[in-house]
């Protein structure tokens, strides 16, 4: 794959998250899931690792700035994992939905072991026809 295939798929997959953020009655293809999952959660893992690291330099230096940056950033933090749990979360649903399955399959993640079924359920290939929670993705326009 090129960059500029990666750039395309990104922005497709971005503008699926953002057209239905809160629709939770369509399917969604394994292209436009996965791309916004991992910014995401990448997002997310770096922020929270800056403010560890600002914690840390604050308490090893006593120095102010480490103190502020570290809080701003804790702030954009919270903010970024706001905005992104319920698109993702229905995202998930959706995703879900395309292989057939009822978004309830979530509640299995709340026991630990239930990751490893609910990774294989998202990493497999959508129902190649038409099910209960709509037309498949690629038919539609």
């Amino acid at each position: 794959m090129t960059v500029q295939s990666l750039v395309s798929l990104f922005k497709s997959s971005l503008n699926h998250y953002c057209t239905y953020p809160l629709n939770i009655r369509k399917r969604t293809t394994r292209a436009e899931y996965w791309p916004c999952f991992i910014a995401g959660f990448t997002l997310l893992c770096t922020l929270s690792v800056l403010c560890f690291i600002f914690s840390q330099l604050y308490i090893r230096y006593d120095s102010g700035i480490c103190l502020l940056l570290g809080m701003i950033l804790y702030v954009i933090l919270l903010i970024s994992g706001a905005v992104i749990t319920i698109p993702t979360i229905t995202a998930l649903i959706r995703r879900l939905h395309d292989t057939g399955r009822s978004g309830w399959w979530l509640c299995i993640s709340f026991t630990i072991i239930g990751y490893i079924p609910l990774i294989i359920f998202l990493c497999q290939k959508s129902q190649p026809t038409a099910n209960r929670y709509g037309p498949v993705p690629k038919q539609r326009k």
